[in-house]
């Protein structure tokens, strides 16, 4: 019998049974039971209660994304994932799957508690900003590359980049913050010619993608300057939980 077979017994033997704590009817949570039997040497198994359980959490991670950090290295150190052919591989995808769904939600209610790290509205306003520092202020390009051949790419680029702002002003940073600021607003709702939207972050490879490039364009950015002045490997976004802008450059990620 595997090692799932001999914590969960038959299929239809669920660790999840609390559902009263949430207002979704399809959420579940995990009972204390269920948790000592996923994770037998974990600190957090001396909690009697599922409660004071997520008050050892909350107490201990300084940020929401720590606790998924916290329990999925049990999950991984002493449950590995079994052999894809095996019987036991689907029960093992059922139990961690709701494990995962029982990480969002208190990663929501530690954010609830905690409190958002930048109201919404202001979130967008960051992330717009940060945008425009990057794109018409003094901004190295880089893609990663190390080698003399890759420093002299960043050299042209940033030369190039440094051509083409010559004949922006203030009045075009001030539209492109206004524009952008409203389109993290609306869901980041890329409009198609086609007639339907899709949700899709603003993002430079080496070339913007639509949303990037048709802000520039409206903000009054010449369509030949544009894939100059922006940022190589350079994506923003807007964390769903707590509202905190992530930047990510070429491996590299921070959260405003």
């Amino acid at each position: 019998m595997g090692i799932i077979q001999r914590l969960f017994g038959k299929k239809k033997t669920s660790v999840v049974t609390d559902t009263k704590s949430f207002s979704q009817p399809q959420v579940e949570r995990i009972t204390n039971e269920g948790l000592v039997m996923l994770f037998p040497e974990c600190t957090y198994i001396k909690c009697s209660d599922i409660e004071p359980l997520i008050q050892t959490l909350f107490e201990e991670c300084k940020d929401y994304r720590e606790i998924n950090e916290k329990v999925k290295d049990y999950c991984w150190k002493y449950y590995p994932r079994p052999d894809t052919k095996s019987e036991e591989y689907y029960t093992y995808l059922e139990y961690y799957h709701k494990v995962t769904e029982w990480i969002k939600h208190i990663e929501r209610e530690y954010v609830e508690k905690k409190g958002y790290r930048h109201p919404f509205d202001e979130a967008c306003l960051i992330a717009a900003h940060e945008w425009a520092k990057m794109i018409f202020g003094i901004h190295v390009q880089n893609n990663g590359d190390k080698t003399p051949a890759g420093d002299f790419l960043s050299i042209m680029g940033t030369l190039a980049k440094e051509k083409a702002k010559k004949d922006l002003n203030i009045q075009v940073v001030g539209k492109f913050i206004t524009l952008m600021t409203e389109y993290y607003k609306n869901g980041c709702k890329d409009e198609r010619v086609s007639g339907y939207s899709i949700d899709i972050d603003p993002y430079c490879d080496y070339y913007p993608n639509s949303p990037l490039r048709n802000i520039l364009i409206k903000s009054g950015v010449n369509k030949e300057k544009v894939e100059k002045i922006c940022p190589w490997k350079t994506g923003i976004s807007i964390d769903e939980i707590d509202y905190a802008v992530k930047v990510r450059g070429y491996q590299t990620v921070e959260y405003l």
